[in-house]
């Protein structure tokens, strides 16, 4: 039997199926494909997108750390020097906040790996601004000038 064999009707039918098929087809591409999109913003929003935005934080606060200490050396009065060191402290304490928070939630090994790096970095400056900063508070400008610029 072939398909001029078949009365219109059949034909109609069979074509109807073939384009019902496609269609059932493409909709089952298109969910899979909707799947992997929702999994992909799932990941950005709610993984990467956060931890982008704490090392960010911690970036920003880093680079005002050093203006504060350049400021601590730099101005004349001791109630600035005191206001300065205030922000410096709050910000090392929000910096090891988000440091924290993203050890927490960094769940691959290559991420653990550099967040270990950024810690051991870290100790170093720390010690090396935390001098810098008694030096200005002491009010030994020049000795604070050279250890900053010894870098």
């Amino acid at each position: 039997m072939t398909i001029s064999n078949l009365r219109i009707a059949h034909r109609m039918a069979a074509a109807f199926a073939l384009v019902l098929g496609l269609m059932v087809l493409i909709a089952i591409t298109g969910i899979v494909g909707l799947e992997k999109l929702d999994a992909g913003t799932n990941s950005i929003a709610l993984d990467k997108y956060p931890k982008t935005r704490l090392v960010n934080e911690v970036a920003y606060m880093m680079m005002d750390n050093a203006r504060i200490a350049r400021n601590i050396i730099l101005v004349p009065d001791d109630s600035a020097r005191s206001t300065n060191k205030q922000a410096f402290d709050k910000n090392a304490g929000k910096i090891q906040e988000n440091l924290a928070s993203l050890e927490k939630m960094e769940d691959s090994e290559r991420g653990q790996t550099l967040l270990r790096a950024v810690k051991d970095a870290r100790t170093a400056y720390k010690s090396y601004i935390s001098d810098v900063i008694e030096l200005g508070m002491a009010h030994k400008r020049d000795e604070a000038t050279t250890k900053l610029g010894s870098v």
